[in-house]
């Protein structure tokens, strides 16, 4: 969950941080709302999965089937509408989110990371105009 939310958080930032194209800003815009769509079917699945046992067998059977199927649906769809989409995203990023952390953590990790280079490298300037 914590990747769709990151692509949906990064696809609009991307989006509106770069000028792109009318084309590729409405594929963007449909792999944003395809995004949002999964996520929200993601959460009524697990929902209805938790509750299984609670409510009718017959009707929530057939409901998660639904579900898995609309999800799929959405999934499929979003395969085909990533190559329209001009948004690149860094392997780490992805790597991270695979271990199961949270990608707003990689965020600050990489702030982190730059300000001690730029620290650094303030630093030997520094020394170099001495």
């Amino acid at each position: 969950m914590y990747f769709i939310l990151f692509l949906v958080t990064m696809t609009k930032t991307c989006a509106e941080a770069a000028k792109i194209s009318d084309d590729a800003l409405s594929s963007t815009t449909q792999t944003i709302r395809l995004l949002e769509s999964t996520l929200s079917k993601l959460t009524t699945l697990s929902h209805n999965i938790n509750e299984y046992p609670q409510t009718s067998p017959t009707a929530s059977a057939q409901s998660i089937a639904s579900l898995v199927q609309a999800t799929y649906q959405d999934l499929k769809a979003i395969s085909d509408q990533a190559s329209k989409c001009d948004i690149t995203m860094p392997m780490d990023v992805i790597r991270f989110v695979d271990d199961g952390r949270n990608p707003d953590l990689y965020m600050q990790e990489m702030f982190k990371m730059l300000k001690e280079k730029n620290e650094l490298a303030h630093g030997r300037d520094l020394v170099f105009q001495v």
